[in-house]
């Protein structure tokens, strides 16, 4: 269901984690072309719709990312912990790193207002840069 790398993983992850619970739409644009829509659901889910028109559900939990739906209905917990340094527990509303455990990258991430831009760094060469908004109503 979630084919996305580890990288993107994260990249959601820290949209979903960061946003505020007045958030009700979280956008992660990973570059002109590329972006993440989600809509804020109850109990903490996230809807986004796959490229077939299925509802999707995800959700954080301490390092974990949740993604339910589908055409299969399935569950999958994707364990963050096993590719990058995380608590779970992390602040960010503060500048924050995350090291990657398996290669030289690093994620830094800096709050904007209604929103937090990620940067990621391979051997300490800029590599990507994503935006992340949210938004307090159903559409920017």
């Amino acid at each position: 269901m979630a084919t996305l790398s580890p990288l993107a993983m994260l990249i959601l992850y820290i949209a979903l984690a960061a946003a505020p619970s007045s958030a009700k739409q979280v956008i992660a644009k990973f570059s002109l072309t590329q972006r993440m829509v989600f809509t804020r659901q109850a109990d903490e889910l996230w809807l986004k719709r796959d490229d077939l028109g299925n509802a999707v559900y995800w959700k954080t939990e301490k390092a974990k990312l949740i993604v339910r739906g589908g055409t299969s209905n399935s569950v999958e917990e994707l364990n963050l912990l096993n590719s990058f340094a995380l608590t779970g527990q992390e602040d960010w509303s503060k500048p924050t790193t995350v090291l990657s455990k398996a290669e030289k990258m690093e994620v830094r991430t800096t709050p904007k207002q209604n929103g937090i831009t990620v940067t990621v760094f391979l051997s300490n060469e800029k590599s990507q840069e994503c935006s992340i908004e949210w938004y307090e109503s159903d559409s920017p």
